[in-house]
């Protein structure tokens, strides 16, 4: 198989199609196209991670104006507890949304991981050779 054909189909993966799908598109059977995206593994989420943050991008909907907005919304809720008597006024309302955001902001810290062409080469070589132990005790 060519590397254009490859990148073709390591492109296709990384938008989220099916290995069905790129098959399709690509005129390669569903193997081909889950062992070629298996050798690539490391580049298909490099690809990924870049289309994601190219949506964000294209939204403006950035991971950090996400986190801004969260944590603006979080400080105003603590403010309103805080000045609140809670031993005589309901909160539980209030309660849950502070947590709710607080487990929403802690979710929204986690960025995608892009990896150099060298990280993506090691890890590719060290999963090689982990299967490859692998393949050797099953055996």
């Amino acid at each position: 198989m060519d590397i254009e054909k490859e990148r073709i189909i390591l492109q296709l993966r990384a938008e989220g199609k099916s290995y069905a799908t790129i098959a399709k598109e690509t005129g390669v059977g569903k193997q081909t196209a889950l062992d070629v995206c298996k050798k690539y593994r490391e580049r298909v989420a490099t690809l990924a991670a870049l289309e994601l943050d190219e949506l964000y991008t294209q939204q403006r909907i950035t991971s950090r104006d996400r986190i801004e907005a969260l944590a603006s919304l979080s400080r105003r809720v603590r403010n309103e507890i805080e000045r609140r008597d809670l031993s005589t006024i309901p909160t539980e309302k209030l309660i849950e949304l502070y947590l709710k955001q607080e487990a929403a902001l802690k979710e929204e810290i986690i960025e995608p991981d892009f990896k150099s062409s060298q990280e993506q080469e090691e890890g590719r070589q060290s999963r090689e050779y982990l299967d490859g132990i692998a393949g050797a005790l099953m055996a």
